[in-house]
């Protein structure tokens, strides 16, 4: 018996065969890169008293011994996640099956091969690492293939002040200072500033987010007296903080001086307090 990919299929021989209730066997080792369609020439065959058993026949078969390649992303490639309830997106060629791991030993049991799968990373914040292998029909396993993410299900916290902490002020522009920081899981980030802020008066009409800086102009509300003015921050994973507020008092009236006392009609001499 031989077999091979190209005519007269001899490219390789089966030596080692074994014949028993009608069934042979044959053992034979095909060279890595042999991958492909085989075609299986059987001439001659002979039972074991010598009498030929069937006539000259071939047979088509598959070799495969190429495992396939994939990839994997958290979250469509997130940096940050609030939530252990994440989202992977799968890309693999010639796969079957996948498995997944969050620490690369202990894995979940084979399941059906899909783009998409709901996962729920270990707990705690801090980075996290999941784990893929993919597996063709033929039982090839594939390299392990992974993707980080950080986990940072922490808000935010801050102070903020109105003109240095001043009580009063004659003008509706005044200016806010912050120092905000984020627990950020991110490690080394421990206490990176929170990414955005967002601003309001009285009436709790909020700004668009924007950008963190540590000071900025705002504009009070109209009218004399106590103003408050509220804040809230924002980190990379999308924890808002707790809502933070400031006040002050806005006097712009100019103080008034009448003099009661000697009357208008009096003629004074010599000096007077006022």
């Amino acid at each position: 018996m031989t077999f091979g990919k190209m005519s007269p299929y001899s490219e390789h021989t089966i030596t080692e065969t074994s014949y028993s209730a009608d069934t042979w066997v044959g053992t034979f080792t095909i060279s890595t890169g042999y991958d492909g369609e085989q075609h299986l020439s059987i001439s001659g065959a002979k039972n074991p008293a010598g009498s030929i058993m069937l006539p000259d026949t071939s047979h088509i078969f598959i070799v495969d011994t190429t495992p396939p390649s994939g990839s994997l992303s958290i979250n469509g490639g997130a940096t940050y996640t609030n939530s252990q309830s994440v989202t992977l997106t799968l890309s693999a060629e010639d796969a079957a099956q996948m498995h997944f791991s969050n620490d690369d030993v202990s894995w979940t049991s084979w399941e059906s091969y899909a783009t998409s799968k709901s996962w729920t990373l270990s707990s705690g914040d801090g980075k996290k690492t999941v784990y893929v292998e993919f597996k063709d029909s033929t039982g090839n396993v594939s390299k392990t293939h992974s993707d980080t993410i950080i986990l940072d299900t922490t808000s935010p916290t801050g102070t903020f002040s109105i003109n240095s902490g001043g009580d009063y002020t004659n003008s509706r522009s005044v200016t806010l200072t912050f120092n905000a920081s984020s627990s950020s899981a991110s490690l080394s980030l421990a206490n990176a500033s929170p990414s955005l802020m967002r601003f309001s008066n009285e009436d709790f009409v909020w700004t668009d987010w924007e950008s963190y800086a540590t000071s900025r102009s705002w504009t009070l509300s109209s009218e004399d007296g106590k103003k408050t003015v509220y804040v809230e921050f924002k980190d990379p994973a999308g924890n808002v903080s707790k809502t933070y507020s400031g006040s002050i008092i806005l006097h712009r009236t100019p103080p008034t001086v009448a003099i009661t006392s000697p009357c208008a009609e009096s003629c004074l001499k010599g000096e007077v307090a006022v």
